[in-house]
């Protein structure tokens, strides 16, 4: 059933403002507590063939990330660096999470840190000290989109009108 996936991660939609929600079709996205509700859902469909349920920090923030470990949540996505799509789109968490704040949130929540790889694995001792000596990235500049008028999206459908 998972072709080899070892886990699977719920993303909440993240954006701003989309065409649909301006013409009242349809509202801004889930709330936070359908985005809880659905890594307790992950849990119990997929317990017998998934070991773990990722959260999103990213997406859901430091209170959405104790939230969903409580949920059935136990993994939690890593630090990142310079995380743009996301802000990007709306969201207003993201961009980096150094270790210790990671740590302190998950033990916060009751649960046991451990920093893993990408597979699973423990990294070696140089890796993980190298990652809790790591300096603050630099504020990272994102430009805005060009905005075109939602009608003419919707009629022509492109900017351009082709």
């Amino acid at each position: 059933m998972t072709n080899g996936s070892s886990h699977r991660l719920a993303l909440p939609a993240g954006y701003k403002l989309h065409w649909y929600e301006i013409v009242s079709i349809a509202r801004k996205g889930p709330t936070f507590r359908e985005c809880v509700l659905m890594h307790a859902v992950a849990r119990l469909v997929f317990h017998h063939h998934l070991p773990n349920i990722q959260v999103s920090w990213v997406k859901m923030g430091p209170a959405g990330l104790q939230r969903c470990l409580g949920a059935g949540a136990n993994d939690v996505g890593g630090s990142l660096m310079n995380e743009t799509i996301t802000r990007s789109a709306g969201a207003a968490h993201g961009q980096e999470m150094p270790p210790e704040r990671l740590e302190t949130l998950i033990t916060g929540a009751g649960r046991t840190f451990r920093q893993r790889t990408t597979l699973y694995g423990t990294p070696p001792d140089p890796v993980r000290q190298a990652a809790f000596r790591a300096p603050p990235l630099s504020p990272v500049e994102n430009t805005r989109p060009r905005r075109y008028p939602v009608r003419e999206l919707l009629c022509r459908g492109s900017p351009n009108g082709k």
